[in-house]
């Protein structure tokens, strides 16, 4: 409600001076963009600082900025101070509680004692009146402090920028409330320019809670530890109530935190590593807010620290030895890290002063300049860097590395960090390159880079010291088709014949060509490609003919041939020859032979009269023996 209020008079202020927001950010020193947000009340009112500056630039009444703003004019403040005025205050309370007319008459008593005691006030009579009116009621009012919801911040972030800070924030619920809180985020911001933020969602609600948020998780806004402290810190039902800068909040049944025993609050120790590079010096502000959610309602509780500052970041060495802050913006010193040789005896890290260029030193890497030892490194921008190279833009600034002829072996690894935003249209960020000044040559050499689109970030390793910077190539699109390929030369008719060539843009810019097909100077097919700058992409098409012949293939200018076979009629074959019938010979019986007559075995009988007269002869003579 504060934000809007504040937010909406300022703009009526502005408008009625006749000043735009630039141009009343400039007069205050803050970012028009932060000063937008205030206006339509996306961010709390400024600091005290800033309200007493935006008054005078606009010659407007800086008390009432500052009534609006929700904080106490400094002026007032002394006199709360002051003992003789509470005095005076105690005692007109105590003459108005004696009257019918209650708090309101008593203001209004109040304030004509007010401007009685002193005419010097009369310009402030009313906000002054009304604050310590109030101050009075409390005092008088409540014999001991009202206890309520409350945000603050026992200690702040101090230091500078890229190194580690320490800080607490206290969340206090009153004795009697039950807050239904969901969540409790953090935020630390740079005043004048708020995109400079780290953001913490979700702070841990338990006694010994812890979170961790890398430097993704906040937003680039670097790495945050946070630890809770709440031995008091309850978690039950009942009905939720919220008493917060004088206004209560019913939430109806809830189950949420609050007190068992005393005091009810969770302490968040908070170690911060704020960014190194990127990151302005001066003013910062710690916010918390508190989401307290119902079946009935949600509210947000927001609290703003008071301001501190922040110097920028040293520059530095990172090893063993640890941080050695230069002599100079842009200059590292490492005489203590380089022996007489010239030799490295700890891995060193440095960057330029905005943060865009880190250089990378390995242990035992060889430094030397002119034969000696460095005793020092620089990286600065350079006011008047040569001309880029033609047909190329270049991205971001251009920077000095030195001293000027260093060298190193081995070489060592140089990295930009780029802004997309700075890239010419057509331009892939793969094509972007590191060049190098050849003064010799005068003219910038291409190194080869490794482009990570993911980090924005471009490396490439360097031998010795010069210029450096980033370009982007911008000439424009020429495509060019190479390798025209049939296959098969030669088929049947209804065959497929594939047929390929490779297109390459040999140009810098991104850009579509139509790939066109012909056959016998006829287009048949097309395809369009879209090609970055120096990309090639392999073009396939497929036909097939239906009548035989040698047809010419042309693809953007290629030309080749293949063949479509004739098709073979098939082979004529001769009727089988039948031989004629075999009829065989009539077949004749064989003659027939009488059987010849065995011959009379005459031999037998001779023999059987041989046999038959020696029988006879040996009969006869055993007898004459005999």
């Amino acid at each position: 409600m504060e934000a809007q209020k504040f937010g909406v008079r300022l703009k009526q202020l502005r408008k009625q001076a006749g000043m735009t927001q630039r141009e009343l950010a400039n007069k205050v020193g803050v970012d028009f963009t932060y000063l937008s947000k205030i206006e339509s009340g996306a961010m709390p009112p400024p600091s005290q600082k800033v309200i007493l500056q935006l008054a005078e630039a606009l010659n407007a009444d800086k008390d009432e900025l500052t009534i609006l703003a929700g904080k106490i004019p400094s002026d007032i403040a002394k006199i709360l101070g002051n003992q003789e005025t509470l005095q005076h205050l105690r005692s007109a309370h105590a003459r108005q509680m004696a009257r019918a007319s209650r708090k309101r008459g008593g203001t209004i008593d109040t304030m004509k004692r007010l401007m009685s005691y002193n005419k010097r006030l009369s310009k402030i009579a009313i906000p002054v009146a009304l604050v310590l009116a109030v101050a009075a009621s409390l005092w008088f009012v409540s014999p001991t402090p009202v206890r309520a919801l409350e945000i603050s911040f026992p200690t702040l972030p101090s230091g500078s920028l890229g190194t580690t800070h320490s800080f607490s924030i206290t969340v206090d619920i009153g004795s009697t409330e039950i807050v239904p809180i969901q969540s409790i985020d953090m935020e630390i911001y740079n005043v004048a320019d708020t995109t400079k933020k780290a953001t913490c969602s979700n702070l841990p609600l338990t006694d010994g809670g812890t979170a961790t948020y890398s430097n993704t998780d906040t937003g680039g806004g670097g790495t945050v530890s946070v630890t809770a402290t709440a031995p008091t810190w309850a978690y039950f039902s009942g009905t939720g109530y919220a008493y917060w800068k004088g206004t209560g909040y019913s939430f109806g049944q809830v189950t949420g935190y609050g007190y068992q025993t005393g005091a009810a609050a969770i302490t968040y120790a908070v170690t911060w590593t704020s960014p190194s590079s990127g990151w302005p010096a001066g003013g910062y502000e710690v916010e918390v807010s508190i989401t307290a959610t119902s079946s009935t309602r949600t509210e947000t509780f927001t609290e703003t620290s008071s301001e501190f500052t922040l110097s920028g970041p040293t520059a530095a060495v990172e090893g063993g030895g640890g941080d050695r802050p230069s002599a100079e913006e842009g200059v590292t010193d490492v005489s203590d890290v380089v022996t007489s040789e010239g030799e490295f005896t700890e891995a060193v890290t440095t960057e330029s002063e905005d943060g865009n260029v880190e250089l990378t030193i390995d242990e035992g890497t060889i430094g030397l300049i002119e034969e000696e030892p460095l005793s020092e490194i620089s990286v600065t921008e350079m006011e008047d860097p040569p001309a880029p190279p033609a047909d190329s833009n270049v991205i971001g600034l251009a920077y000095d590395l030195g001293p000027d002829d260093a060298t190193f072996d081995p070489p060592i690894t140089l990295t930009f960090t780029y802004d997309p935003a700075l890239i010419p249209e057509g331009v892939a960020e793969e094509n972007l390159v590191i060049t190098i000044w050849d003064e010799a040559a005068g003219e910038w050499v291409n190194l080869v880079s490794t482009v990570d689109p993911v980090t924005n970030t471009i490396t490439a390793s360097v031998s010795h010291f010069t210029a450096f910077t980033v370009v982007a190539y911008t000439r424009p699109a020429v495509f060019t088709a190479t390798d025209l390929a049939i296959a098969p030369e030669e088929v049947d008719i209804g065959e497929k014949v594939t047929v390929s060539a490779l297109v390459t843009n040999t140009g810098d810019l991104a850009d579509s060509y139509k790939i066109t097909l012909k056959i016998d100077g006829v287009a048949v097919a097309t395809q369009d490609v879209t090609l970055a700058g120096g990309a090639s992409q392999k073009v396939t098409f497929t036909t097939t003919k239906d009548a035989a012949g040698t047809y010419t293939v042309n693809i953007n200018g290629l030309s080749s041939t293949f063949t479509v076979r004739e098709v073979a009629p098939p082979p004529v074959v001769p009727p089988p020859v039948v031989p004629p019938p075999v009829v065989p010979p009539p077949v004749v019986p064989p003659p027939v032979v009488p059987p010849v007559p065995s011959p009379f075995p005459w031999w037998w009988i001779v023999a059987g009269v041989v046999v038959v007269g020696l029988l006879v002869y040996l009969l006869v003579v055993r007898r004459r023996r005999a």
